[in-house]
């Protein structure tokens, strides 16, 4: 009997398959095939297809289907018809490492039967019993494929097609071989989400979606920021950070294949910036202003400072980096406005900001009506107060010349009362005006 080999690639055209161990979800299918060029007559011989699989990875299943024609004659492809000797068909599949698995062997078949015509038969493991003679569809083999899992895939797999005795021949149309391979995993590389200060972050870096599943992970330059924490089997990101900024690292993924490239990744940590200023601002008219509310910055320190509501006295603009008000107003009134600061992380910051622009000419024509007012007051009360006084002091000098002739007759000092009282008067009266005098002022 001819040596029967075996192979794992995929022979193109009706072929043998061969099927190993269920594949794990992650695994990733690998078909090769060879479609000969001419019909390949075998008869008395064996034949050796190289099958070459360029994925680096295990093995994790496979399977093989050959097409194929038994002949009752020594012709490919004629005639149809006729009972050819099926009981000579043998076919092997061998690895690239020289593990052989026989797929069918001689004698599997009757003698004698008649023709099935061209098929395709698949050789997996679990696939049904064979007939009386070949047909198409899915067949055990004999001998479990099972046995190649856990091999290496890459290299040259060999499909081997005989024929043990002469007179009818077997025509040879082609093979394809499928492989489930697991490969080292792959890194999608996509960009991580940036997070903020003090806020809880949880990422998880993606594997490429043709990549097989990884068992751990592995910071392999740079570092995450305080505060966050790389889980190894998961490739999770979380936590809450503590600092701010950009930081650079590297990670690569691993599972039994081996490992990944290492991959670049930048995790930005933001912080929102922060506004304050003085509740109220009192401008002139027509002078130049200025006013710089305080801003605490936060990371990235790109600020964009807007008017979130309100309107600015005319003449007054705002400064949409540093937040400065300048300018000189033009028109007197109230403007209550309101500040908003962001540099894209979190919710912007306001600030409440009340701006008066008043009048300073308009004052100064109020105050000086007012002064002519109190003036005018000031002169009718001097008026009275002096008229008061003068009859204080007539009746004062007349209470003093009637005291003194007093004294004299009599020597005694009760006559200096009434002049007394006349002074006190007068100071009384002095003390009026001015207190009168400050009031209308």
């Amino acid at each position: 009997m001819i040596p029967v080999k075996r192979i794992s690639r995929t022979l193109a055209a009706s072929a043998v398959v061969l099927v190993l161990a269920a594949m794990p979800a992650a695994a990733t299918e690998v078909d090769v095939s060879d479609t000969p060029s001419d019909t390949i007559i075998v008869d008395r011989t064996s034949v050796d297809r190289a099958l070459e699989v360029d994925t680096v990875g295990i093995v994790q299943s496979a399977s093989v289907t050959i097409d194929f024609q038994k002949i009752d004659g020594d012709n490919c492809p004629v005639p149809e018809t006729g009972t050819p000797y099926d009981d000579e068909i043998v076919f092997g599949l061998t690895s690239p490492t020289g593990t052989t698995v026989a797929l069918l062997e001689e004698d599997t078949y009757d003698t004698n039967d008649t023709t099935a015509g061209r098929v395709q038969m698949t050789f997996q493991d679990g696939g049904a019993a064979f007939g009386s003679a070949p047909a198409t569809g899915v067949y055990a083999p004999v001998e479990p494929l099972s046995v190649l899992a856990g091999e290496q895939a890459e290299g040259t797999w060999t499909v081997t097609v005989a024929d043990t005795a002469g007179g009818d021949v077997l025509c040879y149309y082609g093979a394809t071989l499928s492989l489930e391979v697991l490969a080292a995993p792959v890194l999608a590389g996509t960009a991580v989400a940036d997070g903020v200060l003090g806020a809880a972050y949880d990422e998880t870096l993606a594997l490429a979606s043709t990549s097989d599943a990884a068992d751990s992970y592995a910071i392999a330059t740079g570092a995450l920021p305080d505060g966050l924490t790389f889980d190894t089997a998961t490739g999770e990101i979380s936590g809450t950070p503590t600092e701010t900024g950009d930081f650079a690292f590297s990670v690569t993924a691993t599972n039994a294949v081996g490992t990944s490239a290492a991959v670049d990744y930048v995790l930005t940590i933001g912080s929102a910036p922060t506004i304050s200023a003085t509740g109220a601002l009192t401008l002139t008219l027509g002078k130049a202003f200025e006013y710089l509310p305080t801003i605490v910055a936060g990371y990235p320190a790109d600020l964009t400072v807007s008017l979130a509501s309100g309107k600015l006295p005319s003449g007054l603009t705002l400064d949409a980096v540093t937040g400065a008000l300048s300018g000189t107003a033009s028109v007197a009134g109230v403007y209550p406005i309101t500040l908003s600061v962001t540099n894209g992380v979190g919710e912007a910051a306001e600030v409440e900001l009340s701006l008066t622009v008043v009048d300073d000419a308009a004052l100064a024509d109020s105050s000086d009506s007012d002064d002519s007012t109190a003036d005018a007051a000031s002169t009718e009360d001097d008026a009275a107060v002096t008229e008061t006084a003068s009859t204080t002091t007539t009746s004062a000098t007349s209470a003093t010349s009637a005291t003194a002739t007093e004294l004299a007759e009599t020597g005694a000092l009760d006559g200096w009362q009434p002049l007394a009282a006349g002074a006190a008067a007068l100071m009384a009266l002095g003390a009026a005006l001015v207190a009168r005098r400050r009031a209308v002022r």
